[in-house]
């Protein structure tokens, strides 16, 4: 299984795409924005979708620790402007 993160955004939803090409649907997509909200996923296939606070404690379970084999992060801030270095550190790099 892959986890994508920000998969619900404009880059991740086409890597969501490039990975359905190479014929990979067991993904994990993670965003902060719900599929109620924005829902870019709808034409592409994956396993299961967790808003951004929910993924820790699924990659916490049994599920995750056996089948996660990839993380690509795309749900990282890349605001020049932002100046909140805590957002910054916890969202992008932990």
């Amino acid at each position: 299984m892959i986890i994508v993160t920000g998969a619900n955004g404009f880059i991740g939803s086409a890597m969501v795409w490039e990975l359905n090409q190479a014929g990979i649907t067991d993904i994990t997509c993670v965003d902060s924005v719900s599929l109620e909200k924005r829902n870019l996923l709808k034409k592409v296939q994956y396993t299961q979708f967790f808003e951004a606070g929910e993924l820790w404690s699924y990659l916490m379970s049994d599920e995750a620790k056996k089948k996660v084999t990839w993380v690509i992060h795309m749900g990282a801030c890349s605001s020049t402007t932002e100046t909140d270095w805590s957002f910054l550190y916890s969202n992008n790099f932990q």
